[in-house]
């Protein structure tokens, strides 16, 4: 019996962790920032466009701690087919807030979204960075 399973759902709740404390750490920078320089409706918009991004990678992150056990072809095709998903709804969730009468502002929507992306990913690199994982596979000693 190996612990690789184990230790990959603990990398990938240590990444994935660390990339959603950076996105929604800019959701609330750009929510006060949008509050502060505009509106409130522009606060909103930035805080619309965050949470859009961060269902989108919270969905796969979910989906990726699902799989970790299935390092196949099935468990491959799973995570690209969750990965169109997401993406129609981010297009769907960002599509359907630009119509929205109380979108205050667009610029702010889309510095949500593109700010929301790029503190994801730092966050991911930064995860990944700092995660400490066994170069190789060491069995489980279970008589002890």
């Amino acid at each position: 019996m190996t612990n690789a399973p184990q230790t990959m759902r603990r990398w990938l709740a240590r990444t994935e962790g660390t990339a959603a404390l950076a996105g929604a750490s800019f959701a609330v920078l750009a929510t006060t920032a949008g509050v502060l320089a505009v509106d409130a409706a522009a606060g909103v918009s930035a805080l619309c466009g965050a949470l859009d991004v961060m269902v989108f990678f919270g969905l796969g992150a979910v989906i990726s701690l699902l799989l970790v056990r299935h390092a196949d072809a099935s468990g491959m095709l799973i995570v690209m087919a969750g990965y169109f998903l997401r993406m129609g709804l981010l297009t769907a969730g960002a599509a359907w807030l630009t119509t929205r009468p109380w979108l205050g502002s667009l610029p702010w929507l889309a510095a949500g979204i593109i700010g929301t992306v790029c503190a994801w990913v730092a966050g991911m690199f930064i995860g990944h960075a700092n995660s400490h994982l066994p170069l190789y596979d060491v069995e489980v000693v279970t008589n002890l």
